[in-house]
């Protein structure tokens, strides 16, 4: 219950950016709405980011790295489309946004797509795919949060986010 709860925290945050550009387009209740409801996943997402400072940190040393900046980007361009031609929505519009965050909100939790988070580009972070050595001869790649690429055999302090998302960590 509580990694779903997370997943719905994540998703929702990824959206603060459109409840933000919704709020301005839309001089109504929705506008308010989008408002609230951006204010609100924000919060969420600082106090997820917050409960993270508890938890333990382990150090890995980096044996593969990629930037998947392009994810962000390709989901950006997925969510933003459907919504800036309009004019003011009717009732109808209404309920197609909220079906079509709905749809996008199941693909998102259930496809792994957990990880990409505009807001945390915004706030300086990228994401990366990383492959660690666990012990001589076992590997395993993660999804990473970092502020900066490290290099081939860098070691690195993380805590974990999700199961396959680390958070970097300062050495302790």
């Amino acid at each position: 219950m509580l990694n779903l709860l997370i997943d719905i925290v994540l998703f929702l945050s990824s959206y603060v950016p459109l409840f933000g550009l919704a709020s301005l387009r839309f001089d109504n209740a929705l506008g308010h709405w989008c408002m609230g409801l951006g204010i609100v996943s924000f919060v969420l997402l600082l106090a997820l980011w917050g409960s993270l400072r508890v938890r333990g940190q382990k150090r890995f040393q980096v044996t593969q790295v990629e930037d998947r900046g392009n994810d962000v980007a390709g989901y950006l361009v997925a969510y933003l489309l459907p919504f800036l031609p309009l004019g003011e929505p009717t009732a109808r519009d209404i309920a197609a946004y909220i079906l079509f965050i709905a749809l996008v909100g199941i693909i998102y939790v259930r496809s792994e797509l957990i990880h990409i988070n505009p807001l945390l580009y915004v706030a300086g972070y990228r994401l990366l795919s990383v492959t660690v050595s666990l012990s001589p001869g076992s590997t395993k790649q993660y999804m990473l949060i970092a502020r900066k690429l490290p290099r081939l055999g860098d070691e690195i302090w993380v805590r974990r986010f999700r199961e396959s998302v680390l958070l970097e960590a300062k050495a302790p």
